[in-house]
């Protein structure tokens, strides 16, 4: 049985948070602090029938507030939303070691300096993406 069987409590709030990290994410460790960069990139939108101007950076900041929340509630750590030259981040910051860091490396195979060691074929095929096991 691969260790992702063995997880039961992957509920939809868990669920969203993992494909957020693995679809625009990255994890981060350096002087102590953990961190989850969630990046969601500036696009020109074009709406149908509208003929203003549709501020993407306003319309994400607004969005991820919600999601800002869900992560909190979920996580427990310091979550906040920067916004940059070419997109807006949600970073999750870490302090401690905590069980929710850990499960997060673990669940998303991620070593210390924040690059993929492995796949988790399971995992990744659950979004159509990666290889598939029989």
């Amino acid at each position: 049985m691969s260790s992702i069987e063995e997880i039961d409590y992957i509920d939809a709030d868990v669920a969203y948070l993992l494909g957020l990290i693995m679809a625009r994410g990255r994890i981060s460790e350096s002087g102590g602090v953990k961190q989850v960069i969630i990046e969601f990139p500036y696009r020109s939108l074009e709406v149908d029938g509208f003929a203003g101007t549709v501020h993407t950076s306003d319309a994400i900041k607004l969005g991820l507030q919600q999601i800002q929340e869900r992560v909190l509630e979920l996580t427990g750590s310091d979550v906040s939303i920067v916004s940059g030259e070419k997109s807006v981040s949600l970073v999750l910051r870490f302090l401690r070691n905590t069980m929710v860091w850990r499960n997060i490396r673990g669940v998303m195979c991620w070593n210390t300096i924040g690059k993929p060691v492995k796949y988790h074929g399971k995992l990744l095929s659950l979004s159509g993406i990666g290889p598939q096991r029989a």
